[in-house]
């Protein structure tokens, strides 16, 4: 779009090879023939993945009181051809972590949503369509 159309009445500021042009209500940046607007966020929902159980296994250590049927368990494992130490299996439910964040935002007076990978500040950047840069 034309700068007249947004209405610039001062020169842009110039940084390297981009140029940023300060408006209300989105902020234009032009950026070697590419034009990438700034959209304000309305909210963003964190998404979790389903929690996991992960699982393991754990030598069982006799006690005092276990060692007497641990000989004679062990030896009567041994001459059957078993392994005489016990393994116990053990087990825990691990919360899942993000699995992307479900954005509102409003660019050109349309409230649009986008899964993101991270939380967006209270803007985004967007395409000359509304569609998020990725």
């Amino acid at each position: 779009m034309p700068l007249a159309h947004w209405g610039v009445r001062s020169p842009p500021c110039t940084a390297g090879a981009q140029t940023i042009i300060y408006e209300r209500p989105n902020p234009v940046v032009v950026n070697a023939g590419t034009e990438i607007y700034q959209a304000r966020a309305l909210s963003a929902r964190e998404v979790k993945e389903a929690p996991q159980q992960r699982c393991w296994t754990e030598r069982h250590e006799a006690g005092l009181l276990e060692l007497p049927f641990a000989i004679v368990g062990g030896t009567v494992k041994l001459l059957a051809g078993q392994d005489p130490i016990r393994y116990d299996r053990r087990c825990t439910t691990v919360e899942g972590g993000t699995a992307y964040w479900d954005v509102t935002y409003q660019f050109g007076g349309v409230e649009r949503s986008a899964r993101m990978s991270a939380p967006p500040g209270s803007t985004l950047l967007v395409k000359g369509d509304g569609a998020p840069l990725t």
